[in-house]
């Protein structure tokens, strides 16, 4: 019975360990799984920072192109107002040059139409110079 008891509990030890050594086998296969899944998960964190890092450069980058383009359009914007301003004054100033042109105008034509009156109404002088030569010196 001690012979039997022995064997018995050898087998178990046998077992015991074959199914240790597998345990032993199934954790070492697990424990290279997850390191390779942790590396795995290391390497594309560090592929997400750079990514990230790219991505606010990149958004900078972005953000001073626009700014730029703003203070463009804003200076634009000045110049317009400078221009369209200048270009009212233009317009005015013509405007006054057209109105002070037709008055000289109106002026001129009502002097000479004056002139034409008067010149009509005078009296033709008649010298004697005028009367015995033909010549007008």
């Amino acid at each position: 019975m001690k012979q039997i008891a022995l064997d018995n509990q050898s087998r178990t030890i046998r077992r015991l360990r074959a199914k240790l050594t597998t345990e032993r086998r199934e954790s070492a296969a697990t424990k290279e799984r997850l390191e390779t899944k942790v590396f795995s998960l290391e390497k594309n964190l560090q592929i997400q920072r750079c990514d990230n890092h790219s991505l606010r450069n990149t958004v900078t980058l972005c953000h001073t192109d626009i700014d730029g383009r703003i203070s463009q359009l804003v200076e634009a914007k000045r110049e317009h107002k400078t221009n369209q301003v200048a270009l009212e004054a233009s317009h005015k100033t013509i405007a006054g040059l057209t109105e002070i042109g037709l008055c000289m105008s109106k002026k001129v034509i009502w002097s000479v139409i004056i002139s034409c009156k008067l010149a009509s109404k005078r009296p033709k002088i008649r010298s004697k110079s005028n009367t015995l030569s033909s010549r007008p010196w």
